[in-house]
């Protein structure tokens, strides 16, 4: 299993997602780090491979460059390319565009999914230390619903793997799920992985137990036509 998926999110028909792991099924490395370019291409090899094992070997794979803000990026290939958006800061994505994979890269800090399922709007959401006191998540929702109309009430998020309480001085998960409610999103349409990457740095990368010394993992989320 080269990446795990929340069971409740694989059941809505038109959505693809999924939290990478750090090794695939052969046990070769799953590094995703797309800014360390002195492994530039074994991390394009593995984006290739992630695009297959989802069954979308063709689609556009789109991030951009994390800076633990509260900048959301709106992705529309119909005015930038994936190459450009990949340059711009930010640390959340959305978009109503079928067939485009949104990614963050992450390890440790949350990767946040967000769907509209009567809107057909998702987001990715990198929310760090900086990012969750910034309330990154409640400004994505806030775009979503200036962008495409989007009542929080039928929001769902979905949230990876991330380090947790035990073993950081601050709880990510507890303040993003506040933030999440208090957006207006409804408690039974939160869903957490509940998973500490920096307990389980044998399945996750983890920054903090692995001194800085790590490779990163993908929280990605795709619309199908």
């Amino acid at each position: 299993m080269s990446f795990v998926a929340l069971p409740a999110l694989s059941k809505i028909p038109f959505i693809v997602h999924g939290f990478t792991l750090r090794k695939l099924d052969n046990g070769q490395n799953f590094n995703l780090n797309l800014y360390n370019y002195n492994q530039s291409n074994h991390v394009e090899k593995n984006l290739k491979i992630l695009t297959k094992l989802i069954g979308f070997p063709s689609v556009p794979v789109i991030s951009c460059r994390q800076v633990h803000h509260n900048k959301i990026i709106n992705v529309d290939l119909q005015k930038n390319t994936p190459q450009e958006i990949q340059k711009m800061t930010g640390d959340g994505l959305l978009t109503n565009q079928s067939n485009v994979i949104l990614a963050v890269v992450t390890a440790d800090c949350l990767p946040i999914l967000l769907i509209d399922k009567k809107q057909k709007a998702i987001a990715a959401i990198h929310a760090g230390r900086n990012g969750t006191m910034l309330s990154i998540v409640e400004a994505a929702i806030e775009r979503m619903r200036i962008l495409f109309g989007t009542i929080p009430e039928d929001l769902i998020a979905g949230i990876g793997p991330g380090i947790k309480k035990c073993c950081y001085e601050v709880d990510l998960f507890e303040a993003n799920i506040e933030q999440v409610i208090k957006k207006g999103v409804l408690k039974e349409n939160i869903l957490n992985l509940d998973q500490c990457t920096s307990c389980r740095n044998d399945i996750f990368f983890s920054y903090r137990a692995e001194k800085g010394k790590t490779g990163r993992m993908f929280g990605f989320i795709m619309m199908k036509n």
